[in-house]
């Protein structure tokens, strides 16, 4: 071995060791103390005699900002602890308007420094810090049903996104519109935390394949509005007068919460967090294309799709019970990653336009006060007795999907 090789080879055990004990003696250390200094800070904030309580909120996308900070409010109106103060700490805000309706109700404490102390450390330990928050959906199955949402849009940003969208696109106030979505790579290999996104590239899907939505709700007399900051390509002209191709236009932050929060109801694709956005506003959501069937929706108007998977071998579907067994509807499924499905010979099948036109189609007779058919109500039960029978509440597989594979069920 040559002296250049050896001190190579040195170096970068030098490094190794340096990296190692930054991870796991240094940093620990380190950021045990800025959670420590950062409780009494929220003491002292709190004032004499009152318990501080945190939520640690992600606030660089606008649908965790949402869901997080709803969350606490749930929590902390169904605790009626009137000796806590409640705060949260994000790293940055996203969303200014969101950001500044969150914080009349939940003071948030901006903090780079402290944010990432508390999540690296419960992203090691697994624990989180005594003071902080943690949503009980384990607990509590009934999280979201005795609490209504607590985020409102303020009446001068209505009527400032009221503008701007007539000038934009025609929609007047008193059009009722609905909020589609699909789910693709453009957002995420855009954001600065650039990486190779395609580890849950099964998550994605065909924004052609909601265009039967958009058909029907056009034909119904309402808008359909695509959401979305940012899409890999803008919808063809054919899509129709009553289409609006919102995000694939300039955005506006006080425009992409009103479109969430006073739409009828929004149609995400993939479980992308912006559904969370319109659910913390108190808007239902269709949740397409949704992988792994867990979390169920959380709130008792939401319906979901999900995305099935056929053996490639075969080029059968699986049926419900053997997605049960691979997995699917438990928060420890192992099927988090592309890679899992393509070594285990499974193609994951989006849902077809049928479908999703399907879904839209029996949320909109439940909000329109039509009744569902007792066939219909007894497909949803039976799948409910099989595959979450410790779920009595929150939202439901669509009943017009269970209907056209029950021969999977």
């Amino acid at each position: 071995m040559n002296r250049q090789s050896m001190f190579g080879r040195m170096r970068k055990a030098g490094a190794n060791c340096y990296w190692w004990l930054r991870r796991r003696a240094i940093a620990p250390v380190v950021e045990a103390a800025i959670i420590y200094a950062f409780r009494i800070y929220l003491a002292i904030k709190a004032g004499s005699g009152r318990r501080a309580r945190c939520v640690l909120i992600n606030g660089d996308r606008i649908g965790p900002l949402a869901e997080r900070a709803d969350a606490a409010l749930r929590f902390k109106a169904r605790s009626g602890g009137t000796d806590e103060v409640w705060f949260g700490v994000v790293q940055e805000i996203c969303n200014p308007p969101l950001g500044r309706i969150i914080n009349q109700q939940l003071p948030l404490i901006v903090s780079p420094l402290v944010y990432w102390s508390m999540a690296n450390s419960r992203s090691r330990s697994g624990k989180t810090a005594p003071f902080a928050f943690e949503r009980p959906l384990a607990e509590y199955s009934d999280f979201y049903e005795e609490s209504s949402s607590f985020l409102a849009l303020p009446d001068a940003d209505k009527k400032y996104a009221e503008r701007k969208l007539h000038k934009r696109y025609g929609l007047n106030p008193d059009d009722w519109f609905v909020a589609f979505h699909a789910r693709d790579e453009a957002y995420l290999n855009g954001s600065r935390n650039a990486r190779d996104w395609a580890y849950h590239g099964y998550r994605n899907s065909r924004i052609e394949d909601c265009r039967d939505l958009a058909d029907m709700v056009g034909n119904m007399g309402g808008k359909a509005v695509r959401i979305g900051a940012t899409v890999e390509s803008a919808l063809s002209q054919d899509w129709g007068p009553n289409t609006i191709d919102y995000a694939a236009g300039e955005h506006d932050p006080t425009l992409d919460l009103y479109l969430l929060s006073q739409c009828r109801f929004a149609a995400v694709g993939g479980g992308s967090g912006i559904g969370f956005t319109a659910q913390a506003f108190g808007r239902p959501v269709i949740w397409t294309n949704f992988i792994p069937a867990y979390p169920w929706p959380w709130c008792a108007d939401d319906l979901f799709v999900p995305k099935l998977l056929r053996r490639r071998i075969t080029g059968k579907l699986l049926t419900f019970a053997e997605l049960r067994d691979l997995g699917f509807f438990l928060p420890s499924a192992p099927l988090a990653t592309t890679s899992f499905y393509e070594e285990n010979g499974l193609e994951v099948v989006d849902n077809s336009p049928e479908e999703i036109a399907g879904a839209a189609r029996e949320m909109m007779a439940r909000l329109n006060g039509e009744a569902m058919a007792p066939e219909l109500i007894e497909l949803q039960q039976e799948f409910r007795r099989q595959f979450k029978p410790n779920r009595p509440n929150g939202g439901n597989i669509s009943a017009d999907f269970l209907a056209r594979h029950r021969n999977l069920l």
